[in-house]
């Protein structure tokens, strides 16, 4: 699993998700986690739309990364090490997650979906995530789908996952 510096595991969030991973035989368990104030409070929970609780595959997941149907970062998630060593952050771009969540998913099969909050994040006003207009977020976002369309290329056959994930992307730069 991965974690920022800044945020906390709930104190049973590996056993259970390793147990779903067995029991389960799944190469990704995604859980939900908790959105924390700068006053302690959770402001909200998320991970993953409520929707999705009786998919199965990975590949159902790929188009939900683009219609804030998961949530398209690295924590809050249980990965198998031998599909994750596969794959390398890009250094030096913002939001290096997105394009590594992709790739994973397109090497995994199964999934299994955690409803309880299993991870604390602490929501920081001086977060790269909080900083709207700025010249490097803007220009790591084109990274960003650049390297996506080489992972799609890469990894997908499929024209209608192609479209579904085009159309998806679409509707979330214009949101």
């Amino acid at each position: 699993t991965f974690l920022d510096a800044d945020d906390e595991l709930e104190k049973e969030m590996i056993s259970i998700c390793i147990n779903k991973i067995t029991e389960e035989r799944s190469d990704l368990v995604l859980c939900k986690f908790s959105i924390i104030n700068k006053n302690g409070n959770i402001e909200f929970v998320s991970g993953w739309k409520d929707n999705l609780k009786d998919v199965k595959k990975t590949s159902e997941l790929i188009p939900q990364m683009f219609s804030y149907g998961i949530s398209e970062t690295v924590w809050g998630k249980i990965y198998k090490s031998d599909i994750a060593k596969k794959i390398k952050f890009v250094k030096g771009i913002w939001f290096e997650d997105s394009p590594y969540l992709f790739e994973y998913l397109f090497l995994s099969d199964n999934v299994c979906l955690v409803k309880d909050s299993l991870l604390k994040i602490h929501k920081r006003d001086t977060s790269i995530t909080r900083r709207v207009i700025e010249e490097k977020r803007i220009l790591d976002y084109y990274r960003v789908f650049k390297i996506e369309l080489e992972i799609m290329k890469k990894y997908s056959n499929d024209i209608e996952v192609k479209n579904k994930v085009a159309k998806y992307y679409l509707n979330s730069l214009i949101d």
